[in-house]
């Protein structure tokens, strides 16, 4: 749960300062949490 959050506090602040859209944030989100590990593993 703790990288979720960190995960969450840093694309917010990305998000708050224009680094990021939300849709851009959401899909980095996506992949750290769980593409990145499927493409890897397979599954």
């Amino acid at each position: 749960m703790a990288l979720r959050r960190i995960l969450a506090e840093v694309l917010s602040d990305y998000v708050e300062k224009g680094y990021l859209t939300v849709p851009d944030a959401l899909e980095v989100a996506e992949r750290v949490l769980w593409r990145n590990a499927r493409e890897v593993l397979g599954i």
